[in-house]
């Protein structure tokens, strides 16, 4: 793909324009970084194909179609869709012939970057529709617009931009919105079930003959809209109901263990460390208010 490296002042111009950063070294060891951004309207068959890339793409298209290949899978990209892809395997993005194609890439990195893409790539496609309330789009302009003086606050302000970017298309892929988490009944069923009867064993065969449906179909959707498993979600609720125990009681920690439904004293100590860095006194030591 040709572009022509000079700044832009439209965030959204005629022809493609590429931003490439050299990030500092602050940059690199304590935040997320820009490497290459761009954005424009392509009115020509062209693309860019890399490979083994220390780096992360997410490209939004905003109107017309482009083709993504990754993994040996070709992509259809269309209006109000993100890609969101690990550059370290082969990818090639670009235009359909004689089609306006009008789109945002962004080339970056950063010390936690793949635990959001990889809450991301747990569906099959690479990409995700985006949800009506997302500011994925404005986004894509404030960053653009902060690659013009590259100083220290131009890179702290961008790596704020990032996660933000970064938590729209993981919503989008989970489809679920960051102001109104709207699950599907099954799911607020099996979480209302779990926060009421942590305490009991609540294993996924039960669940799902509770609720009469696929155990395998259940772990699935609960994990698409949550981001965790029942299991997981379960651990979560009675390590909470500890900690309050711990700080507003003065139980001893094998009661608070068989309180939350862990009848092995050792296994919840072992757990609550695991979940919290913290033995359940030390938590409390710490933690409980004077």
């Amino acid at each position: 793909m040709h572009v022509p490296l000079e700044r832009a002042t439209d965030p959204r111009p005629d022809s493609p324009i590429r931003h490439i950063a050299t990030p500092s070294a602050f940059a690199q060891a304590s935040l997320y970084y820009v490497q290459e951004t761009g954005c424009g309207r392509i009115r020509e068959k062209c693309f860019l194909e890399r490979d083994t890339l220390g780096s992360y793409l997410i490209v939004y298209t905003v109107s017309g179609t482009g083709t993504l290949t990754y993994r040996n899978q070709s992509h259809r990209l269309r209006p109000g869709e993100a890609a969101f892809i690990d550059g370290q395997h082969h990818h090639r993005f670009g235009s359909d012939a004689n089609k306006e194609w009008e789109l945002y890439w962004v080339y970056f990195n950063g010390a936690g970057v793949r635990t959001y893409y990889e809450q991301f790539a747990e569906q099959e496609k690479p990409l995700a529709a985006l949800l009506p309330d997302s500011q994925l789009g404005q986004l894509f302009e404030r960053l653009q617009r902060e690659q013009l003086i590259p100083d220290l606050r131009a890179e702290l302000v961008a790596s704020s931009i990032l996660v933000s970017m970064m938590t729209e298309v993981v919503l989008a892929a989970h489809q679920y919105s960051s102001s109104n988490p709207a699950y599907p009944p099954l799911i607020q069923g099996v979480m209302q079930v779990i926060d009421r009867d942590y305490r009991q064993r609540l294993t996924l065969d039960r669940l799902a003959d509770r609720f009469e449906v696929n155990k395998f179909h259940l772990a699935k959707l609960f994990k698409r809209c949550t981001g965790t498993t029942p299991g997981e979600y379960m651990i979560n609720r009675r390590i909470t109901r500890a900690k309050e125990l711990l700080l507003d009681t003065a139980l001893p920690v094998g009661d608070i263990a068989l309180e939350v439904g862990i009848e092995n004293t050792s296994h919840f100590i072992n757990l609550f460390k695991e979940r919290s860095g913290l033995t359940p006194l030390a938590y409390r030591k710490k933690w409980q208010r004077i």
